[in-house]
């Protein structure tokens, strides 16, 4: 199912996933792109946009406490 919903995702089709990048502008590129062919469709744009960034440092750093102190396997 999961296959089905990312080749869905892939040509257009509204999902629930997620996408994923490890590169700032791919990931602005795929969250503003809707938003802008709205506004050229339209004299007032409200779509709005959200770009979530994650710090994969900070995340290892807290992986490997939690590992180093056995509590894993909360």
């Amino acid at each position: 199912m999961l296959e089905l919903a990312a080749l869905a995702q892939h040509y257009g089709v509204p999902t629930r996933l997620l996408d994923w990048s490890q590169d700032i502008n791919t990931a602005l590129y795929f969250a503003t792109i809707n938003a802008l062919k709205k506004k050229e469709n339209m004299k007032d744009c409200s779509k709005k946009f959200t770009l979530w960034a994650f710090n994969i440092k900070i995340l290892q750093l807290i992986n490997k406490s939690l590992r180093e102190s056995n509590l894993a396997t909360i």
